[in-house]
């Protein structure tokens, strides 16, 4: 179905980006890795995870009854949510955002869209249009607050942005598999939503127990291993030793070039010291609100809309 996509050189090259950037178990001989004594799984790459993503963004919206072009532009989605990963993934996109002045979701819109300051090569413009998919409507579902989607884009939407997006679910449980914490298979919400005149998007009672679990795995991988001290630090000191050694490329340069090239020329010149925490994002905790803390099945049904209000994401 999305064939074009997996096809273009812009997708392809996400083969050679860890899931986990710096803190991939394939960067774990380098010194002070978070995982140095782990005996852990491998992270793979975010072609793989974005091509899971797809599968189970497809699944969930065909489980709820939405049209064959809203199931399109939601594998679409999947595909694509990751576009813009860097090399080193999150380490890099710290790292190169700083040194380029581009932000992720801006190279997103230039790939998506076709861009004069990025190479046509790294373009996926033509291949959505083989698609028959309208990329402002595509780009719109990026958007935290979108405009102009019609009812049924705007359904899919919600459950793009909801805590239980396809992208979390398929991410926490690749990641648990790295670090040892359990999480719930992704495909255990292939049927979870269920389309609600009211709310638009409701998570079924019967997967409330699957969420429950899956909102405090998340939180256990986040205070037990991507929040540490130590972890901060690490990667923190790995972006800014990347950005310092590569300022000055083009964003298209930044793109090509390969983990294996930036890890061993920062560790030729040295890992700097950060000035504080430089990540992709600040430190969130996870946590499930007071009144449902001790239970682990909800009464009933949920609208995403409100879900947010259980599984509660905040500062750390």
């Amino acid at each position: 179905m999305a064939l074009p996509v997996v096809q273009s050189a812009a997708f392809k090259r996400l083969r050679h980006a860890t899931f986990l950037g710096i803190l991939s178990p394939a960067f774990a001989i380098v010194e002070k890795h978070p995982l140095a004594r782990a005996n852990t799984g491998k992270d793979q790459s975010r072609a793989h995870h974005s091509f899971k993503v797809a599968l189970l963004a497809a699944r969930m919206t065909t489980a709820m009854g939405l049209p064959d072009q809203v199931v399109k532009y939601a594998m679409a989605w999947g595909l694509l949510h990751d576009i813009a990963t860097w090399p080193l993934s999150h380490t890099g996109e710290a790292a190169f955002s700083e040194s380029t002045g581009v932000s992720a979701s801006d190279l997103r819109k230039f790939m998506i869209f076709g861009d004069s300051r990025l190479d046509d090569v790294w373009s996926v413009y033509l291949p959505i249009k083989s698609l028959r998919l309208d990329h402002g409507r595509l780009l719109e579902l990026f958007r935290k607050s979108p405009g102009g989607l019609d009812s049924e884009l705007a359904v899919l939407h919600k459950l793009l942005h909801s805590p239980l997006t396809p992208d979390t679910l398929e991410g926490m449980h690749r990641t648990g598999r790295v670090v040892g914490i359990d999480v719930p298979r992704p495909d255990t919400f292939a049927d979870a939503m269920e389309q609600d005149l009211v709310s638009g998007v409701r998570l079924k009672e019967a997967y409330s127990r699957d969420a429950l679990s899956f909102w405090r795995s998340k939180s256990a991988i986040y205070s037990r291993f991507i929040n540490r001290a130590e972890t901060i630090e690490f990667e923190s000191n790995w972006s800014r030793s990347v950005c310092d050694l590569f300022v000055g490329l083009s964003l298209s340069e930044t793109l090509a070039l390969s983990e294996k090239e930036i890890v061993g020329k920062v560790l030729d010149r040295g890992l700097r010291k950060a000035n504080g925490i430089i990540r992709y994002k600040s430190p969130l905790k996870y946590s499930i609100s007071e009144p449902y803390r001790k239970k682990r099945i909800l009464k009933k049904g949920i609208p995403v809309d409100e879900l947010s209000g259980v599984l509660v994401k905040s500062s750390s």
